[in-house]
C-alpha cells in the first residue's frame, strides 16, 4: 500500500512535488496514512482479479486463430492468448474504473504535500453521484496500460507454460 500511495501521489502531485517531499509527507504522518485508499484498492483490485480471469478463460474457450493465418499452433496460442487478455483487461478495467477513482481521491490529498486532509468517502460519493462523469476519469490510459499490460503477461504466461509442457513430453 505504501509504495501505491506514493505512486498515486507522485501522479496527482504539482510540478515541483518531488518523491522526497511525498515520502517526507508520509513519514510525518506516520503509518495510519500509509494505508489510505486500501479499501478502495482491495474493493478495485479483488473483483479487477475476478472479472479478468472469468473474462479470459472464457475468451480463451472461444477465440481461435484460423489455421491458415499461422503456420505454427505456438504462435496461433500467443495470438489467442494476448487477444483474450487484451478484451478480457479492457472489460475489467472498465467495470472497476469507477472504484479506482475513489481511490486515486482518496489518497490525493495529502497533508504536507497537496495541503489539507484526506477526502471522506461521502464527499468523494457525493462527488461522483452528482457528477457521474467523474467516475470514469482517467479511462483512456486505462484502457490503452491495463489491456496492453494483460494481453502480453497472458502471451507470455500461455507460451512459458506450453514450453513447458512441451519439454516435459519430450522427456516423459
Amino acid at each position: 500500500m505504501p509504495l501505491e500511495l506514493l505512486r498515486t501521489m507522485m501522479q496527482t502531485a504539482a510540478p515541483g512535488v518531488t518523491l522526497q517531499s511525498c515520502t517526507h509527507a508520509l513519514v510525518q504522518q506516520g503509518p495510519g496514512a500509509w494505508f489510505r485508499g486500501m479499501v478502495p484498492t482491495l474493493l478495485r483490485d479483488v473483483p479487477f482479479s475476478a472479472i479478468y480471469w472469468l473474462g479470459y478463460e472464457t475468451a480463451k474457450s472461444r477465440v481461435r486463430v484460423p489455421p491458415a493465418w499461422g503456420a505454427s499452433s505456438g504462435l496461433r496460442n500467443a495470438v489467442e492468448s494476448f487477444v483474450s487478455g487484451a478484451g478480457a483487461g479492457m472489460f475489467a478495467a472498465v467495470v472497476t474504473t469507477p472504484v479506482d477513482v475513489i481511490k486515486t481521491i482518496r489518497q490525493h490529498h495529502v497533508q504536507g504535500v497537496h495541503g489539507g486532509g484526506t477526502t471522506s468517502y461521502a464527499t468523494i460519493l457525493r462527488t461522483l453521484r452528482d457528477s457521474p462523469a467523474v467516475a470514469f476519469a482517467g479511462l483512456g490510459p486505462r484502457l490503452v496500460r491495463i489491456p496492453v499490460g494483460m494481453a502480453t503477461m497472458m502471451a507470455a504466461l500461455e507460451h512459458t507454460k506450453r514450453s513447458f509442457e512441451q519439454r516435459r513430453q519430450r522427456r516423459g
